[in-house]
């Protein structure tokens, strides 16, 4: 994918020459280049993992259609070179990007639509292209707002004085019927670029409450709103099969798969003829007006999307076993251009020496943390750094000074001794804890879920951590005002005792001296608990989140470091104590003397 950055214009001397000029890398230093007032960034995202990396950036002050062509054609070789197997190219939608995918071969008429080319280092490849689903979600909802009404292929009106009325009747009454319509969506001029405002303007929510104002309640405002209903929800469903990131999601969210594709391809061969044949107020066709860009998009990603489930899914030798189409979205470089701005804490555009040093920074270490910039993150993909710092425990991705941690302090469970020459000599590995412990641990969990609520944040997640049923020692002790665990995070937390125990036992009863303890706990609780009946109440909650943004995972590995942060307090206070010696203030250490009267 490819999108240009605004940089501010700025000449600077760095001690060795000026900075701020055009420069596409030719090393062609002339007086008369211009100042550079964008960057222009390509970036390759994974389609069958969880990384991406930026591939080069250019200054530019401008540049045509054949002249970008040219700067593609040069970074799919290189990724050839490297072993990179490239299948789509995503770009948004202004005038010089449809020259360029021209000037590479594809053909973007609605006649002969064809949105794919031929890979420039292997002639029997294709490369098919993508217009950024978010920004053609924003353009249909902005021409569709600037025309008023557009008609369908039946000639029926789609009016936007459907929503202005919806929003007016939400306002007079004081309550919203179940949607997220605010004066910022109908005034959506002022906030153009934010797409969760384009998303719930169309979305099946808005559609429901016009339906029922006018089938149920009988309103006059919304008579004859059917046509528009079915455009909004076109478009939502489109939307969402275009964005899907989470593989446990269903219906239209569900990733491209064998088991729901004949369902999905009827749907999107519906929604590519109803958006083929509208038209607007002058009768033309929408695909070929001036206002085409945005519902021309959402057909080239359907035609897209097919033949890239036929390449990928549907062939006799198949490379994955289901497509997240969020992978084609331009959202992976805004992020990044986000944290490019907020690396260095300007408000606004970097100079271009700024920007290089901080790409540089973001391809050494990706932990550079950046706003939401146009969009909002909506996985956890993250920058492929230089540093490989990550690797699996038990099926749990960790870092190596946590898994250094975990080797050191013998934190994981083991059933034999280590396989040395000595076993006879070897720390018992803790696995069970005594029956006290047990009500110990009951009583201590119940402090977590107050720790956490800030943590975790999620009002799912920090139900689970609780009950309404007191039980054992917290029945005994509570006299109407502890915090009751559930038994799910009591489990976590007797997990966490057991690995603090193997941690006294490998030191000594010293205090480890270390960082990241806590993570190196989180991740071996982690690894003992997922996949068990540990919060079973929340598998329904977790078709909700991304894969990598597992709430189960998440809600494990927080208890876990809380309740390690509780304990290792008590442990230095212990250790403090034998030191120093436990601090009583003396005996008479104030006289008082009476007078005799």
């Amino acid at each position: 994918m490819l999108d240009e950055m605004a940089i501010k214009k700025h000449f600077e001397w760095n001690g060795k020459e000026f900075k701020g000029f055009v420069d596409i890398g030719t090393g062609v230093k002339d007086d008369s280049l211009p100042a550079a007032s964008n960057a222009l960034v390509f970036m390759a995202v994974a389609v069958n993992s969880n990384w991406k990396v930026p591939c080069g950036y250019f200054f530019i002050d401008g540049m045509t259609g054949k002249e970008k062509a040219s700067l593609v054609t040069t970074c799919l070789e290189k990724l050839h070179d490297a072993g990179v197997e490239v299948i789509s190219l995503t770009c948004d939608g202004p005038s010089a990007h449809y020259a360029m995918l021209k000037e590479l071969g594809a053909n973007l008429s609605l006649e002969k639509l064809n949105p794919c080319f031929q890979h420039p280092s292997d002639p029997s490849k294709h490369i098919y292209v993508f217009l950024d689903i978010c920004h053609m979600l924003k353009l249909v909802r902005n021409n569709w707002a600037k025309l008023g009404v557009i008609y369908d292929g039946d000639g029926e009106k789609i009016k936007w004085e459907y929503l202005v009325n919806l929003h007016e009747l939400q306002e007079s009454e004081g309550v919203h019927m179940a949607n997220k319509l605010r004066s910022a969506h109908i005034n959506w001029h002022q906030q153009k670029m934010k797409v969760n405002l384009a998303a719930q303007s169309l979305s099946s929510s808005v559609a429901d409450a016009i339906d029922y104002c006018s089938n149920h309640l009988r309103m006059d405002a919304f008579s004859q709103c059917h046509a528009t209903t079915k455009f909004i929800r076109t478009f939502d469903h489109l939307f969402d099969v275009l964005n899907s990131r989470n593989p446990l999601s269903k219906n239209f969210k569900a990733p491209l798969r064998p088991s729901n594709y004949s369902y999905i391809e009827k749907f999107l061969d519906e929604a590519y003829n109803y958006i083929s044949k509208l038209r607007n107020g002058e009768g033309n066709l929408i695909t070929e007006s001036g206002k085409k860009t945005g519902f021309l998009g959402f057909l080239i990603a359907i035609k897209s999307i097919k033949a890239l489930y036929r390449k990928l899914v549907d062939s006799p030798t198949p490379l994955l076993k289901y497509i997240l189409t969020y992978k084609f979205s331009q959202d992976h470089l805004e992020l990044f251009f986000a944290a490019v701005r907020s690396a260095g804490g300007w408000n606004n555009n970097p100079t271009t020496s700024q920007f290089t040093s901080t790409y540089k920074k973001l391809l050494m270490r990706h932990m550079i943390e950046g706003g939401d910039g146009n969009c909002t993150a909506q996985d956890k993909t993250k920058i492929l750094d230089n540093i490989e710092d990550q690797c699996t425990f038990n099926s749990v991705q960790t870092s190596l000074i946590d898994m250094q941690n975990i080797r050191r302090y013998d934190l994981e469970p083991r059933e034999v001794p280590q396989q040395t020459d000595h076993d006879y000599c070897d720390i018992p590995n803790i696995n069970m804890v005594s029956e006290y412990k047990e009500a110990v641990i009951s009583y201590i969990a119940g402090f977590v879920p107050k720790k956490a609520v800030n943590k975790i944040g999620c009002p799912s997640c920090v139900a689970a951590l609780k009950n309404n049923h007191l039980t054992g020692f917290v029945a005994w002790k509570s006299n109407g005002g502890l915090t009751i665990p559930s038994e799910s995070l009591i489990r976590v937390c007797t997990e966490t005792e057991k690995c603090i125990m193997r941690i006294i036992n490998a030191t000594g009863g010293s205090l480890p001296n270390c960082s990241n303890i806590h993570g190196a706990v989180g991740t071996v609780v982690l690894a003992q608990c997922i996949g068990s009946d540990v919060f079973k109440s929340l598998e329904s909650h977790m078709y909700d989140t991304t894969a990598t943004n597992n709430h189960i995972a998440r809600t494990i590995k927080t208890c876990a470091q809380i309740y390690t942060n509780i304990r290792m307090k008590h442990q230095g206070k212990r250790h403090t104590d034998t030191i120093t010696g436990k601090k009583v203030r003396k005996q008479l250490s104030k006289l008082i003397l009476f007078k005799n009267q």
